[in-house]
């Protein structure tokens, strides 16, 4: 730290160099947590920031670094799998603009070890037709610039490179040009910068390749794609029990080792403690990753469960037995839920609205009852009393119907073809439209497979034996179910919900059917919509990118980290679409000209892949869409996407009727999220964290809670510092967002 201070070695801010296309919008933001705890500590500043060996960065990285006051980025592209196409197509230094508009200075540089190849570990004999071969392939490249960097690490986990500083002192007295100087990237951005202005700008995403298309453990992917969006919902829960009683634990701890944990899988190299070595060194890797994942999700369902055993204890009566159902974001919703209770019992329930004390459709089946709770207020909850009945006796009609091979709802009618075992059909009621292609390469809902990770179709995985029934558990819900015995899909099932604007999807995976083939092997399932013509808008991290528009040039692939959901749209027609599970989408278009999201299940690698896992047990991959009329509006997609991933809270209890329900916290403004809500460092308040969820107009949040004094809102960055006061109407505190921008906002507590 003497030589921080002195100048002599400078600190990235970041911390695991996390792949962006992998990481929540608060697990990037908390990377730079420990270097927030260095600036505390040590009075440091952040000048420049590494990001090395990736090939490429979302594009809320600007945001970020612009935000923690960092102004130049230096990135090392490692392209070895993909034929250097953004080494190709970018300039070595340039402007790049992101989301909502915020730039940084971007260095970019050919290699983590690019200093080496200049010959200053070999002594001054071994650096002159190495640094000339250097020096014109810049200038061949159009470098127009006098200072030029040079990383210097000696190759993979290697060692210091220790006779560099020796070799620069003999160049520098035996040579007048060029002048190699030892440094560091924080003296190299001053100089820089202070030298150079108007560099080109290069505006968009560029996440990195090794992101999307060399994904491997799914299973692991499942529970930690289950910790990021529970994670937020259990710290928000947890905020909100203590400023209802300060003695409690906020448990803020907690909250932030599973973050640890999540930016331990996340970050480059992550368990590759042995770089990439044997398969015993493999499987070691392997059991990090595992812990990493484990540790994250124990904490985030800890945090969660005690959250809510606290928030609903304060609502508990021996009055009736009730189920108290919490609602994490912050607009109100209707929402599905499944409450599983702990044995068989030899009497049913039913459903009933405390407020109105009707019954509400519902089904209770084995140790299972199933419903829609309507109305669940914004960052409050609902309650629903629970009657307890005979199994035999009736329930209220709802509004489903059901063929031998036909489910319908309000919304949808979905047509099976029972002797084939696919989907016939998908029927939007509202409009008339036929939402899906059946037929074609890329038909609706069956397996496909392509045999390289850059193979230009994929083809359908045929099954032997296959079925399909109607699963009837009326008034709740219908499902259509196709079986397929001993296919990789082994079960697919569709599912249509009382009064609900949406179709559900679920594959049932069965890995132990692949076998390790001889290059990696990609498996997706197609949603092909019916709207020719018909452009994506991709919730990727940052807000929604177009998939035509919005991506660096040298990006060749179709491929994309979907952080929440998809728009398909025409300018009269949109679906929306979102995955709980499946993170890596690829975009198409199918014969009839219609957009088609290719959904990754898995990637089957060789044994000889590093990284390589045993494919075990089965794995649930869910997906939903809804259609709407009209264009696309980032809202209506944003919110559908986010309702997919986060699921309410719901814990059976004993409860007063009264009240039935509340909000705690209400942030109004149909783009704005709620990303997350927790106490302040110093424990004095409260910070919310918000997003504008629309990439090209701006938007306005209303903030009001009983809980904390929102008369006293400023914003301040995203390390809590500063501070320009938020406006307030005498209701509510009044916040702008620039478009994509979030914005970090803390409050006083109330006085008590």
């Amino acid at each position: 730290m003497d030589l921080v201070m002195a100048g002599r070695i400078a600190v990235s801010p970041v911390y695991t160099n996390p792949y962006t296309g992998w990481v929540s919008e608060e697990e990037l933001i908390r990377a730079f947590d420990k270097g927030r705890a260095y600036t505390s500590e040590f009075e440091l500043e952040f000048g420049a920031a590494i990001y090395n060996d990736v090939p490429g960065l979302s594009w809320l990285m600007p945001q970020v670094l612009e935000e923690v006051g960092v102004s130049l980025l230096v990135t090392g592209l490692n392209e070895v799998y993909g034929g250097y196409p953004l080494q190709r197509s970018l300039p070595k230094v340039f402007t790049w603009e992101g989301i909502g508009g915020s730039r940084v200075l971007t260095y970019r540089t050919e290699a983590y070890n690019e200093g080496q190849t200049l010959g200053l570990e070999k002594g001054v004999e071994a650096v002159p037709y190495r640094l000339w071969e250097r020096l014109h392939r810049l200038r061949a490249q159009g470098y127009a610039y006098d200072l030029v960097m040079a990383v210097h690490t000696f190759g993979d986990n290697g060692p210091v490179p220790f006779n560099a500083p020796a070799t620069t002192a003999a160049w520098n007295a035996d040579y007048a040009y060029p002048r190699i100087e030892v440094s560091n990237i924080d003296a190299f951005g001053d100089a820089f910068q202070a030298r150079y202005k108007d560099l080109p700008v290069v505006v968009g995403d560029w996440t990195s390749t090794w992101d999307v298309l060399y994904q491997g453990e799914p299973a692991r992917t499942v529970r930690q794609r289950w910790t990021q969006h529970n994670l937020l919902t259990a710290e928000k829960m947890a905020t909100l029990s203590w400023l209802l009683d300060p003695r409690q634990d906020p448990l803020a701890a907690r909250v932030g080792a599973a973050y640890d944990q999540l930016l331990h899988f996340s970050g480059h190299g992550s368990g590759l403690e042995y770089g990439c070595g044997s398969p015993a060194d493999n499987r070691l890797t392997m059991a990090y990753r595992e812990q990493y994942v484990q540790d994250a999700a124990l904490a985030a369902r800890e945090v969660l469960e005690r959250a809510a055993y606290r928030l609903s204890g304060r609502e508990e009566s021996f009055e009736g037995e009730a189920l108290y159902v919490f609602n994490p974001l912050n607009w109100m919703r209707d929402a599905p839920i499944e409450v599983e209770f702990p044995r068989e019992n030899a009497h049913a329930y039913r459903a009933i609205d405390p407020q109105t004390q009707e019954a509400i459709p519902s089904r209770f089946s084995g140790h299972t009852l199933r419903l829609v709770v309507r109305n669940v207020p914004p960052m409050g909850y609902r309650k629903v009393r629970l009657e307890r009945i005979s199994k035999a006796d009736s329930q209220p009609a709802g509004g489903l119907k059901a063929a031998s091979c036909a489910i319908e709802n309000a919304f949808y009618r979905i047509s099976g073809n029972c002797a084939a075992g696919n989907v016939a059909g998908i029927l939007d009621r509202k409009s008339g439209r036929e939402l899906i292609h059946t037929s074609g390469a890329m038909p609706f809902g069956l397996p496909l497979r392509a045999d390289s990770l850059n193979a230009p179709s994929f083809e359908v995985v045929g099954a032997e034996e296959v079925s399909m029934y109607v699963r009837d558990e009326s008034p709740a819900r219908l499902t259509l179910v196709a079986e397929r015995p001993g296919h990789l899909f082994e079960q697919s099932e569709y599912t249509l919900w009382e009064s609900l604007d949406r179709v559900d999807v679920r594959h049932t995976v069965d890995l132990e059917i692949l076998e390790a083939p001889e290059q990696v092997q990609e498996y997706a399932v197609a949603f092909p919509f019916a709207l020719p013509g018909g452009q994506a808008a991709v919730d990727v991290l940052g807000g929604f990118l177009n998939a035509d528009q919005d991506r660096f040039p040298g990006i060749d692939h179709d491929a994309f980290s979907a952080r929440r959901g998809i728009g398909v749209y025409t300018a009269e027609h949109t679906v929306s679409w979102a995955s709980a599970d499946s993170r890596v989408v690829r975009l198409r278009e199918s014969s009839a000209g219609s957009a088609v999201i290719l959904a990754n299940v898995v990637n089957n690698f060789p044994e000889a892949w590093n990284r390589w896992e045993e494919n075990v047990g089965t794995l649930d991959f869910r997906f939903s869409f809804t259609s709407t009329e009209g264009a696309f509006e980032p809202a209506a997609t944003s919110r559908f996407g986010w309702e997919i991933n986060t699921p309410p809270v719901v814990r059976y209890t004993w409860l007063r009727s009264a009240p039935a329900s509340e909000s705690f916290v209400t942030v109004e403004g149909e783009n704005v999220v709620a990303l997350s809500l927790r106490p302040s460092r110093d424990l004095s308040g409260v910070v919310l964290r918000l997003m504008n969820m629309h990439p090209k107009a701006p938007a306005e949040a209303r903030i009001s809670s009983p809980l904390f004094d929102v008369r006293s809102g400023r914003r301040v960055t995203m390390f809590e510092d500063g501070g320009l006061s938020s406006s307030f109407d005498g209701v509510a505190a009044l916040v702008p967002l620039a478009p994509g921008e979030i914005q970090t906002l803390k409050f006083s507590l109330t006085p008590r």
